[in-house]
């Protein structure tokens, strides 16, 4: 059986050097002794970049975060046992929000199962549903060493087409998994060459175009409606380049353009279409009884905006048309049309049906101005938030915004970071990217993904998350290297305060239960934790503060860890006066 160590690296070193060919340019690749043949495989292709990180639960955040910011294919590596157990929080983001993964699981031979072998599980379908694809490969073969670059050229394609997301591969090795010295030419040599040489399948998949008969119902719609919104969910960072479609469909049909900061639109100046804070404009009954849309182009996934979900669920008689490449995005379950194709297509074709058809277009007039004064008076409002001594939520996630500079890359923590963001984060500088967890919308693996944003990307990379996000993924610090500007920014409220804004915060009789159970303050400050990683620290209690340490953060080539301090109860009490007064403001707005 000394044969089979250089069997295993040969199939490996085929399987890596197809993988390249299939378009994988990252591995990270976590320790362990049964995916030793498939390491030394990984680590002989030379067009692969190699990535080592100990924790199997922080290598596939650190994967997703790399997949995110640079739209690259990347692959996960890890050992038998619970180890790719550890993939799997990472893996059910990965394939709510349609980011392509290829998760490579190691496994001991078929012998060792069922007879109580250590470390030994069943890991055939590890990841359930959750995955686009799962093969269990085997042992390597002599025999099947022809069909391995179609396998990697399948689970490669399978990421992307039809539906993109994360495929698993599950891969059996037997002792000796290390390479042995040989006597003579092994059998397998020859085949291993011709096949390296040969290539692997080209895959394409078809270009999807909107349907002609969808557009055009939709462009009718369009002529017969005067009152229109855009709204933007979440979308991957590659629609940055929609910007000016969208701006162009918007002043072509009259509609203000209401998206969140995820959808990647919030870029550059603030023209009168654009409406950032829709979000509070939405909790205005006032507001949007004067100025209720007659239709609604829903782009990408579905928004997450409360008040835009609530106000829906309550007026479903209000036309709303779904455009996006992937999924029936619809929680609400009343949409009026699913135009299934990428966003760009659908706008260009349907200003080309516009125009074909010769169908006017009849905006009501004041109609964007109103939006547009909405806006205004948020902003105004804002403003006196902005000139406080004191730090909020709010007001960090603005500066924030503010102080990213354009082509940076911007990383979001769910809960209240992308809510206030959302809020009062205004207009990002051009061509930042946003990398967000709206999938699943978990607040886990923060620190992991901007580590691997920063190794994927270049240019800035800031990370705004919560105290508890941070305590979630603590261990990831370990991660973070001085190959240029990161900035964490870390919210301390002491505690899960979203929880302060649902309804079980008011009820008196689990008052100490809730301060318990979903408040959980901790009373920690993260100085320490910065200073156990190397990381340059700073903590700031007041928007002078923390503009300069913004400053500084950007300005060197090394990480940052900030640590903005927030007055809870100060905070909670500022964002209802903040409210109060700006309701009636709304409200008035003929």
């Amino acid at each position: 059986m000394t044969v089979s160590g250089n069997l295993h690296l040969a199939w490996c070193r085929l399987l890596a050097r197809s993988f390249a060919l299939a378009g994988v340019s990252d591995v990270v690749i976590s320790p362990g002794s049964r995916s030793t043949p498939l390491v030394l495989g990984f680590e002989a292709e030379e067009e692969i970049e190699k990535h080592t990180i100990l924790d199997e639960r922080s290598a596939a955040f650190f994967a997703l975060g790399m997949a995110r910011a640079s739209g690259v294919l990347v692959a996960l590596v890890c050992t038998s046992g619970t180890a790719g157990a550890h993939y799997f929080p990472a893996i059910l983001e990965a394939s709510q929000a349609r980011v392509p993964l290829l998760v490579l699981t190691t496994d001991r031979p078929w012998e060792d199962h069922h007879c109580g072998a250590s470390q030994t599980m069943d890991q055939g379908k590890l990841f359930g549903s959750h995955v686009r694809h799962f093969a269990e490969l085997g042992l390597p073969d002599v025999e099947a060493l022809q069909a391995v670059p179609r396998i990697a050229a399948q689970a490669a394609a399978a990421t992307m087409y039809p539906d993109p997301g994360p495929v698993h591969l599950n891969i059996c090795f037997r002792k000796p998994l290390e390479p042995v010295d040989a006597p003579r030419p092994e059998p397998h040599e020859a085949e291993v060459e011709r096949l390296l040489s040969a290539g692997i399948p080209l895959a394409y998949a078809p270009e999807i175009q909107p349907s002609p008969t969808g557009i055009r119902r939709l462009a009718a719609l369009c002529a017969r409606v005067r009152r229109g919104l855009v709204v933007a969910g979440p979308a991957p960072w590659s629609q940055i380049h929609l910007v000016p479609e969208v701006l162009r469909l918007s002043a072509a049909l009259g509609y203000p353009i209401c998206a969140e900061t995820s959808s990647q639109l919030r870029q550059g100046s603030c023209s009168p279409f654009c409406i950032p804070s829709f979000d509070l404009l939405f909790r205005s009954q006032g507001f949007l009884e004067r100025h209720r849309p007659e239709l609604i182009l829903e782009l990408g996934m579905a928004p997450v905006s409360g008040a835009y979900g609530a106000w829906l669920s309550l007026r479903s008689c209000v036309p709303r048309v779904v455009i996006a490449p992937h999924g029936w995005n619809d929680p609400h379950g009343n949409a009026a049309m699913m135009l299934f194709s990428p966003v760009g297509e659908a706008i260009r074709a349907l200003l080309t049906s516009l125009t074909s058809q010769r169908l006017p277009v009849h905006p009501e007039p004041g109609w964007v101005e109103a939006w547009a004064e909405g806006q205004r008076v948020v902003e105004d409002q804002f403003a006196s938030e902005l000139s406080e001594r004191q730090l909020t939520e709010a007001v960090v996630a603005r500066m924030v915004a503010s102080a990213i500079p354009p082509g940076a890359t911007l990383l979001v923590g769910n809960s209240g970071p992308i809510r206030d963001l959302d809020q009062h984060g205004g207009m990002l500088a051009r061509d930042v990217r946003v990398v967000h967890q709206r999938g699943v919308a978990g607040i886990d693996g923060w620190v992991a993904a901007a580590a691997g944003a920063r190794a994927a990307t270049e240019g800035p990379v800031v990370l705004l998350l919560g105290d508890i996000a941070l305590l979630h993924d603590i261990g990831s610090l370990q991660l973070i290297r001085d190959d240029g500007p990161l900035v964490i920014v870390v919210i301390n409220n002491n505690g899960g305060r979203i929880f302060e804004q649902l309804p079980l915060a008011r009820c008196a009789e689990v008052a100490e239960a809730f301060q318990q159970h979903f408040l959980t303050p901790h009373g920690l400050t993260f100085g320490a934790f910065a200073t156990a990683w190397g990381l340059r620290y700073a903590c700031a209690s007041s928007p002078a503060f923390l503009r300069e340490a913004m400053s500084e953060a950007l300005a060197y080539p090394s990480p940052m860890l900030v640590e903005a301090v927030i007055d809870p109860v100060e905070s909670a009490r500022r964002r209802t006066a903040f409210w109060s007064a700006l309701a009636p403001r709304l409200e008035a707005i003929p």
